[in-house]
Protein backbone atom coordinates (compact mmCIF):
# COMPACT_ATOMS: atom_id res chain seq x y z
CA UNK A 1 0.00 0.00 0.00
CA UNK A 2 1.65 3.52 -1.06
CA UNK A 3 1.78 6.13 1.54
CA UNK A 4 -0.56 8.50 0.63
CA UNK A 5 -3.30 5.81 0.37
CA UNK A 6 -2.79 4.77 4.13
CA UNK A 7 -2.85 8.32 5.14
CA UNK A 8 -6.04 8.96 3.67
CA UNK A 9 -7.43 5.64 5.06
CA UNK A 10 -5.91 7.12 8.21
CA UNK A 11 -7.32 10.24 7.96
CA UNK A 12 -11.04 8.45 7.47
CA UNK A 13 -11.23 5.52 9.40
CA UNK A 14 -12.45 5.43 12.78
CA UNK A 15 -13.47 3.09 15.68
CA UNK A 16 -15.00 5.52 18.33
CA UNK A 17 -16.08 9.18 18.13
CA UNK A 18 -13.72 10.86 20.04
CA UNK A 19 -15.83 13.31 21.79
CA UNK A 20 -17.02 10.40 23.96
CA UNK A 21 -13.28 8.70 24.82
CA UNK A 22 -13.12 7.49 28.18
CA UNK A 23 -10.55 9.00 30.16
CA UNK A 24 -8.47 6.10 31.85
CA UNK A 25 -8.89 3.85 29.10
CA UNK A 26 -4.96 4.26 26.96
CA UNK A 27 -7.01 2.11 23.86
CA UNK A 28 -10.63 4.11 23.93
CA UNK A 29 -9.93 5.16 20.31
CA UNK A 30 -9.94 1.16 19.59
CA UNK A 31 -12.30 -0.16 22.40
CA UNK A 32 -14.98 -0.71 20.49
CA UNK A 33 -13.41 -2.89 17.69
CA UNK A 34 -11.54 -4.95 20.62
CA UNK A 35 -15.55 -5.34 21.78
CA UNK A 36 -16.89 -6.31 18.25
CA UNK A 37 -13.88 -8.61 17.99
CA UNK A 38 -14.57 -10.19 21.57
CA UNK A 39 -18.33 -11.01 20.29
CA UNK A 40 -17.42 -12.03 17.07
CA UNK A 41 -14.97 -14.63 18.29
CA UNK A 42 -17.12 -16.05 20.87
CA UNK A 43 -20.32 -16.64 18.65
CA UNK A 44 -17.73 -18.44 16.17
CA UNK A 45 -15.55 -20.00 18.58
CA UNK A 46 -15.77 -23.91 19.11
CA UNK A 47 -16.22 -24.15 22.44
CA UNK A 48 -14.82 -27.04 24.36
CA UNK A 49 -14.98 -27.72 27.84
CA UNK A 50 -11.31 -26.81 28.24
CA UNK A 51 -9.67 -23.33 27.93
CA UNK A 52 -6.32 -21.80 28.12
CA UNK A 53 -5.44 -18.64 29.35
CA UNK A 54 -1.80 -17.22 28.82
CA UNK A 55 -0.33 -13.62 27.85
CA UNK A 56 1.11 -12.74 24.16
CA UNK A 57 2.50 -9.37 23.35
CA UNK A 58 1.85 -7.65 19.67
CA UNK A 59 5.34 -6.02 18.72
CA UNK A 60 5.62 -2.32 18.61
CA UNK A 61 8.54 0.06 18.93
CA UNK A 62 7.04 3.40 18.73
CA UNK A 63 5.57 5.66 21.70
CA UNK A 64 2.42 4.45 23.75
CA UNK A 65 1.49 4.49 27.45
CA UNK A 66 0.54 1.10 26.94
CA UNK A 67 3.88 -0.40 25.57
CA UNK A 68 5.60 -2.86 28.16
CA UNK A 69 9.34 -4.06 27.91
CA UNK A 70 10.21 -7.00 28.87
CA UNK A 71 13.90 -7.96 29.53
CA UNK A 72 14.74 -11.57 28.79
CA UNK A 73 11.54 -12.03 25.67
CA UNK A 74 12.57 -12.62 22.55
CA UNK A 75 9.94 -10.03 21.66
CA UNK A 76 11.20 -6.80 24.32
CA UNK A 77 9.07 -4.08 22.92
CA UNK A 78 4.65 -4.27 22.62
CA UNK A 79 1.39 -4.22 23.74
CA UNK A 80 0.79 -7.50 26.44
CA UNK A 81 -2.14 -9.14 25.46
CA UNK A 82 -4.61 -11.00 27.68
CA UNK A 83 -5.68 -14.04 25.64
CA UNK A 84 -8.38 -16.93 26.04
CA UNK A 85 -8.16 -19.44 23.75
CA UNK A 86 -9.46 -22.93 23.00
CA UNK A 87 -7.62 -26.19 23.27
CA UNK A 88 -7.20 -25.17 18.69
CA UNK A 89 -5.81 -22.12 19.67
CA UNK A 90 -8.61 -20.32 18.43
CA UNK A 91 -9.26 -16.57 20.60
CA UNK A 92 -11.85 -16.64 22.56
CA UNK A 93 -11.79 -13.47 24.69
CA UNK A 94 -8.55 -11.10 24.74
CA UNK A 95 -8.04 -7.55 26.83
CA UNK A 96 -4.78 -5.94 26.30
CA UNK A 97 -3.04 -4.75 29.27
CA UNK A 98 -3.20 -0.99 30.20
CA UNK A 99 -0.66 -1.06 32.56
CA UNK A 100 -1.59 -1.22 36.65
CA UNK A 101 -5.31 -0.36 36.94
CA UNK A 102 -7.36 0.74 40.28
CA UNK A 103 -10.50 0.60 38.37
CA UNK A 104 -10.40 -2.98 37.33
CA UNK A 105 -12.65 -5.44 38.65
CA UNK A 106 -12.03 -8.56 41.29
CA UNK A 107 -8.68 -6.57 41.98
CA UNK A 108 -8.90 -8.86 45.56
CA UNK A 109 -7.81 -11.91 43.77
CA UNK A 110 -4.52 -10.29 42.58
CA UNK A 111 -4.07 -9.34 38.75
CA UNK A 112 -3.13 -12.59 37.55
CA UNK A 113 -6.94 -13.71 39.38
CA UNK A 114 -8.44 -10.24 37.62
CA UNK A 115 -7.44 -11.33 34.04
CA UNK A 116 -8.82 -14.60 35.06
CA UNK A 117 -12.29 -13.36 36.15
CA UNK A 118 -12.70 -10.61 33.29
CA UNK A 119 -12.08 -12.95 30.77
CA UNK A 120 -14.61 -15.68 31.96
CA UNK A 121 -17.81 -12.66 32.13
CA UNK A 122 -18.66 -13.23 28.82
CA UNK A 123 -18.29 -17.20 28.49
CA UNK A 124 -21.58 -18.88 28.73
CA UNK A 125 -22.78 -20.76 32.88
CA UNK A 126 -23.86 -23.80 31.76
CA UNK A 127 -20.87 -25.11 30.30
CA UNK A 128 -18.43 -26.59 33.01
CA UNK A 129 -15.07 -25.22 31.84
CA UNK A 130 -11.52 -26.11 32.52
CA UNK A 131 -9.15 -23.14 32.70
CA UNK A 132 -5.54 -23.88 32.20
CA UNK A 133 -2.90 -21.09 33.30
CA UNK A 134 0.61 -20.50 34.22
CA UNK A 135 1.58 -19.95 38.34
CA UNK A 136 0.94 -16.47 37.05
CA UNK A 137 -3.28 -16.19 37.09
CA UNK A 138 -3.09 -19.04 39.77
CA UNK A 139 -3.78 -18.62 43.20
CA UNK A 140 -6.10 -19.98 46.25
CA UNK A 141 -8.67 -16.96 46.31
CA UNK A 142 -9.22 -17.50 42.61
CA UNK A 143 -9.25 -21.47 42.53
CA UNK A 144 -12.11 -21.45 44.91
CA UNK A 145 -14.04 -18.93 43.72
CA UNK A 146 -13.95 -20.20 40.31
CA UNK A 147 -15.12 -23.45 41.92
CA UNK A 148 -18.02 -21.98 43.46
CA UNK A 149 -19.10 -20.71 39.75
CA UNK A 150 -18.39 -24.27 38.65
CA UNK A 151 -15.43 -23.70 36.97
CA UNK A 152 -12.53 -25.95 37.42
CA UNK A 153 -8.52 -24.47 37.14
Amino acid sequence: MRRNRFETLKKYVHCSDNNNLEENNKFAKLQPLFNMLNERFLSHAPLSEKLCIDESIVPYFGKHGAKQYIKGNPIRYGYKIWSLCGKSGYPIQFDPYQGKQANRRHMELGLGGSVVMTLLEKLPKEVPFKIYGDRYFSSLKLVNLLQKNGVGY
